[in-house]
Parts: structure tokens; C-alpha cells; sequence
């Protein structure tokens, strides 16, 4: 799947401020298990866990800074210095209705690997991902 992430954070205090917008693409398989309940002779419900992978392959940080001698700049998402981890795993749990061989679906993805290059942070991407699809 090609599918995009994105994050936003604020620090402010008495000097100034720090705005930081993340908007990144992926390319990611997700390997899931998946139960499924005949409602209907048309009508099934899904249920879906398993781990997902992805590749970060592209996307854009934006820097805002009011602090004195703070700079605003742009930056790759996935830059070596300050960007994101390139890799990223976790955890994908969702439900889907089918409908004859329409599909619709949410899911929450829970990474589990800090995502970011930097030592000082810590943080792991969560998703809430709608699909919608046509079963072959």
C-alpha cells in the first residue's frame, strides 16, 4: 500500500515558540490475520490484526521558530540528521464490512519502533486508516 503519515507538534514557552508539520509517504505491506462472519448471504464482517512494514520513501518537515535565534527551514522527512527512521513496524487492528464485493474498512495502525533519528525523542507513528475497495 501507498499510504501517508503525518504529525504535527508545538513547544512554547516565555522565549518563543517551536511549530513542527511532518507529512510523510510510505510504501507498506501489511501481513494480517483475518476473521470473518457471514452476516448474510451478501454481508460479511471482517476483523483483521496482524504486524505491518513500511518504507519511508518520501515527504517534507517544516520548521517554525519565534525563539530568538531560531531559524524557520524545510527539511526531508526522512533527513539523516533530524528526520524520521527511513523503517517503520507495528501493529495493524481493524474491521471491514463486505458487501457482495464492495469493501469498506477501518484500522488502527500502532508503530512499535521509535520513529525518529534523533537520541533526545522518542516517538512511535499511529494511524487511523478508512479504506474502501472492490473484492476480485
Amino acid at each position: 500500500m501507498y499510504i501517508q503519515k503525518g504529525w504535527k507538534t508545538d513547544y512554547s514557552d516565555s522565549r518563543g515558540r517551536i511549530e513542527k508539520n511532518d507529512n510523510a509517504s510510505y510504501l507498506e505491506v501489511p501481513v494480517l490475520a483475518s476473521y470473518r462472519v457471514n452476516l448474510s448471504d451478501q454481508v460479511q464482517l471482517q476483523m483483521n490484526i496482524g504486524p505491518y512494514f513500511a518504507f519511508g520513501l518520501s515527504g517534507k518537515q517544516k520548521v517554525e521558530n519565534s525563539f530568538a535565534n531560531g531559524d524557520n527551514y524545510e527539511i526531508d522527512s526522512f533527513d539523516s540528521d533530524e528526520g524520521n527512521k527511513k523503517f517503520d513496524c507495528g501493529i495493524d487492528v481493524g474491521a471491514a464490512v463486505t458487501y457482495k464485493h464492495y469493501y469498506i474498512g477501518i484500522s488502527y495502525e500502532r508503530g512499535l519502533v521509535n520513529a525518529s533519528q534523533l537520541a533526545d525523542y522518542n516517538y512511535q507513528n499511529g494511524t487511523i486508516a478508512v479504506s474502501l475497495g472492490y473484492n476480485f
